[in-house]
């Protein structure tokens, strides 16, 4: 489907491209997803994010938060967890002014997941549900599993200072080696404690990314929230045959159904704007 797209400005003036699939009706729920790092409204599990809120009958809105490969431009050497938040939380003033007292849910895939955190824990009241895919919340975490589990690839990029990578969407990009001290001190974990919507996870058992106990500290702060495994899927819910797996869909889903439209419902004061 067709995305409307919107220019908008984060809080540095610098321009950022917000896309937003519409919805047949004019009052549908809206779901905001953030993207990981070198994705865009394009990557694929940010489509198929898309799709089940879509048929739920929400309005989709996904912003391309800038240093990644995508229409809002900046360079991906420039890309900081802190920023991808901040852009994040820019367009989401930006959705929060366009529909007011519209109900929202918040949905992050990989260190989209860290900016979905850091903005439902500043935020708490203002959205309704909050829905974690493959998460990424620290960047000492990421930095971790990278050395750990890419050993050679790690010290050549640490020692030439540039390595070249592939996205979700098979591009090429090449990426100096991050400032250590900036990602390392990115961490969305102290502020999970402030989370009270209902908030599902859903992580896959065969993704080197976010591995068991990663996923147990932020249970540890996220007590409550509801945890779901796609057995056998890769970081991109992928199966071992390179297929889409459909346990990423199928606990997004029950999640949404689980904690139906009910409180939509019962929020009489949305209001109708003519965007979208």
């Amino acid at each position: 489907m067709k995305t409307n797209d919107h220019i908008i400005h984060n809080r540095a003036g610098q321009e950022m491209v917000v896309h937003v699939y519409p919805a047949d009706n004019a009052k549908a729920p809206l779901a905001l997803i953030a993207h990981g790092i070198s994705g865009s409204v394009e990557s694929p599990v940010a489509q198929r994010l898309s799709a089940v809120f879509r048929r739920m009958g929400h309005r989709v809105i996904v912003p391309d938060m800038r240093n990644n490969i995508n229409d809002s431009g900046g360079s991906i050497d420039d890309f900081t967890f802190e920023q991808h938040a901040s852009d994040f939380a820019d367009a989401a003033e930006w959705v929060r002014t366009t529909w007011a007292n519209r109900p929202t849910v918040i949905a992050g895939y990989s260190i989209g997941a860290y900016a979905a955190v850091r903005l439902a824990a500043d935020a708490p009241l203002e959205y309704q549900k909050l829905v974690l895919v493959a998460p990424v919340v620290s960047g000492d975490f990421y930095l971790q599993v990278l050395e750990k589990n890419l050993p050679q690839g790690w010290a050549e990029w640490k020692r030439s200072g540039i390595a070249t990578f592939g996205n979700d969407r098979n591009m090429l990009f090449e990426m100096k080696f991050p400032d250590n001290a900036s990602w390392r001190q990115a961490s969305a974990l102290s502020d999970a404690h402030k989370i009270s919507m209902p908030t599902v996870v859903i992580n896959a058992d065969k993704d080197f990314l976010v591995p068991p106990e990663h996923m147990a500290a932020l249970r540890h702060h996220l007590p409550r929230a509801t945890m779901s495994t796609a057995q056998g899927a890769d970081h991109m819910f992928r199966d071992m045959a390179g297929k889409s797996h459909p346990g990423l869909e199928q606990a997004l889903r029950s999640f949404l159904k689980d904690h139906g439209m009910q409180a939509y419902r019962n929020l009489r004061s949305a209001r109708t704007f003519g965007i979208g």
